[in-house]
């Protein structure tokens, strides 16, 4: 707790009891909020580094929960020196949702308007990342997958019933079968998280309207006991049959 201060300049000034290592939190309506530690003790002043503040993608795509369709909610496609990419989300059929508050409390959502919105775009792209990465963490890909609805109630997370299918193209050249580590930030929390690690894969063939991947760099065909680690069902093959030309190859992790 501290009180803000403006000085000519309009430079922001916080003063607070110093020692230890302080979360800063910028916030701003309509933009993805920023947090930054910071090393302080007392009697002494530090200055906090730049951010760029970031909107919501435009594209927002509403789904409904519990359809008996699998649904998917494509991102804008982004670009820049690194390649261009796309975020794709997919539902598998019979999903729900609730809102988690900051009480705890959780409330179910009949629709979601869902988008993704990548952080790590041009030259900007570190200032604009939610948090400081951990030190073991190489800078890479972030996005925030966010819902209208989870912002507008001010609600802490949306809690899926099962686990999403994420996809973005494999824009950085891994080869098929590399893990594609995996974490999430909890703002309440002030830290990174790990998650399940994903995979890149690569469309080998379509057959009967369903892809054949090669989910271990070998050439072959994933098995059906392979595919089935993964989560991944006949409906999920067929939607990447229709997103992915052969010879594509893309990561996926699986977003809770």
């Amino acid at each position: 707790v501290g009180q803000t201060l403006t000085d000519a300049d309009g430079k922001f000034h916080i003063v607070v009891n110093g020692g230890g290592t302080l979360t800063v939190t910028y916030s701003r309506n309509g933009y993805f909020s920023i947090q930054r530690k910071i090393a302080t003790t007392v009697l002494d002043y530090f200055t906090v580094q730049n951010v760029v503040m970031l909107r919501p993608d435009a594209k927002v795509t509403q789904v409904t929960m519990g359809s008996s369709q699998i649904q998917t909610v494509v991102g804008s496609t982004v670009s820049d020196s690194s390649g261009s990419r796309t975020s794709v989300l997919v539902l598998p059929a019979g999903t729900t949702a609730s809102l988690q508050m900051p009480d705890g409390s959780t409330k179910q959502v009949s629709t979601l308007s869902l988008r993704t919105t990548e952080y790590t775009v041009g030259d900007q792209g570190r200032l604009r990342m939610p948090a400081d990465l951990p030190a073991t963490t190489s800078y890479t890909y972030a996005q925030d997958i966010s819902s209208d609805e989870a912002i507008a109630a001010g609600a802490t997370h949306v809690l899926f019933s099962q686990p999403i299918p994420n996809y973005v193209d494999n824009f950085l050249n891994f080869p098929a079968g590399s893990a594609v580590p995996y974490g999430s930030y909890d703002y309440q929390l002030g830290a990174w998280k790990a998650e399940k690690d994903g995979v890149v894969l690569k469309v080998l063939d379509v057959q009967n309207g369903q892809a054949v991947i090669d989910m271990d760099g070998s050439g072959s065909p994933a098995s059906a006991a392979k595919l089935a680690q993964i989560n991944m069902t006949g409906d999920e093959l067929s939607k990447i049959a229709s997103l992915y030309s052969v010879g594509k190859s893309f990561w996926r992790v699986q977003v809770s």
